[in-house]
């Protein structure tokens, strides 16, 4: 089975709640440990920020929502080893332990 893991509690579940913000996916359960008790007051998306949280259940995702997924997490793989790959570059121009503002004569 397609399971869905809810990025709050670590569940899996058939399918989420989505965020109408973003489009993240979050179970009822932490979406209710979420909500304040005095309901005037509003809640923050714990992924984009936004003010006025809400969700939606629209069902499973579609083959569209999930290769839309697995393209926005193979960019952030991307970006992670670039970054380490241009850490390791630096890294190797200035030895550690030296400024590169400073020079010694």
């Amino acid at each position: 089975r397609d399971l869905e893991e809810c990025p709050i509690c670590f569940f899996y579940y058939p399918s989420l709640n989505r965020s109408r913000c973003c489009s993240k996916g979050i179970c009822t359960e932490c979406f209710l440990q979420m909500k304040p008790s005095d309901a005037s007051r509003p809640v923050q998306c714990p992924f984009c920020k936004t003010s006025c949280y809400a969700v939606e259940y629209r069902g499973a995702r579609t083959e569209e929502e999930k290769d839309l997924e697995r393209a926005e997490e193979q960019k952030v793989t991307e970006a992670k080893l670039r970054t380490q790959h241009e850490s390791q570059i630096v890294g190797q121009v200035i030895p550690s332990g030296e400024s590169p503002l400073f020079f010694k004569f």
